[in-house]
């Protein structure tokens, strides 16, 4: 294990006069850890969330892990997050009585992947990996990851628009509602358009059209207007 060397101290003061073994030891592990990242990502991400649940940052006056691992060893926000996610989603767990006890090593299905593939793979599905191999480049993940979204997609647009033709087929089916009591306030031809849903003034047109003599045709309007119930 290191020897802690150039350590940066915040300007934050908990009242720790000096540092507990625990924040020191956890800081050499950090520091052992990130000279070979690329085969300790999961110890590291071990390392770095138990400094986190200690909040063993306090005592070197930084008031969150990424404040303290940011001037530390240039761990940035994206790259904690990274370190973080891949470790709780691949590393080997048990069920302890308060949730999941993570352990400080990849379980055996991901231990063939390197660490920029679990990168990748973080966010898929348990289903979703199994259609993932450790001969699959980076980029081939990408792409179905990118092909998984495309279809998803499809299938988002495909049920709405089922979804669109049910309502619109419950809609064709639905019963028409009575057309609704006229408003005697209304002006006379939008009473009557309500009553019978005809234009009066067509109806009156084809009253004349269809009676030549002016005794034929006033009776034919008042045939009209009372068969309307006006």
């Amino acid at each position: 294990m290191s020897e802690m060397n150039n350590v940066v101290y915040g300007m934050i003061n908990y009242g720790n006069v000096e540092l507990s073994d625990g924040a020191k030891g956890a800081y050499a592990y950090i520091q052992d850890d990130i000279q070979d990242i690329k085969k300790r990502y999961i110890t590291l991400g071990f390392h770095l969330a138990e400094f986190d649940r200690n909040e063993y940052y306090k005592e070197y006056g930084f008031s969150s892990l990424q404040d303290f691992v940011a001037s530390n060893f240039g761990i940035e926000k994206s790259a904690l997050s990274h370190i973080l996610s891949v470790y709780y989603r691949f590393a080997d767990s048990d069920n302890g009585l308060t949730g999941k006890i993570y352990k400080n090593w990849i379980n055996d299905k991901y231990k063939e992947y390197t660490y920029s593939q679990l990168c990748e793979m973080v966010k898929l599905k348990d289903s979703e990996l199994e259609h993932i191999s450790p001969k699959m480049s980076v980029r081939d993940i990408r792409e179905y990851k990118k092909n998984l979204k495309n279809k998803n997609c499809c299938d988002v647009a495909t049920n709405k628009k089922v979804e669109q033709k049910a309502l619109t087929n419950q809609e064709k089916c639905a019963y028409t509602p009575p057309l609704p009591e006229p408003d005697i306030q209304r002006p006379f031809d939008e009473r009557y358009q309500l009553l019978t849903g005809a234009d009066l003034f067509v109806d009156i047109m084809e009253c004349l059209r269809d009676n030549i003599k002016n005794v034929d045709k006033t009776a034919a309007i008042v045939k009209l207007l009372n068969s309307s119930g006006l």
